[in-house]
């Protein structure tokens, strides 16, 4: 996500307004995908909790939140 924020401040130094809504786009998306990363990851975490899924599975969840900051 920061790789797009950053996209966006060089844009915005002089590119055409097109590209600042194609960089905001790129923000916007990265943001629900987080979002929904870490509602995945707490889900995971109260399932392996029960003992209902491996704990494998919640640390892929955790590595993919990291991932996405």
């Amino acid at each position: 996500m920061i790789v797009a924020q950053r996209r966006v401040e060089q844009v915005k130094a002089g590119a055409r307004p097109s590209d600042v809504g194609v960089a905001q786009a790129q923000i916007a998306r990265l943001e629900d995908e987080a979002r929904t990363a870490r509602t995945e990851l707490s889900r995971k975490e109260a399932l392996a909790a029960k003992d209902l899924i491996p704990r494998i599975q919640v640390e892929a969840a955790r590595r993919k939140v990291e991932q996405l900051g």
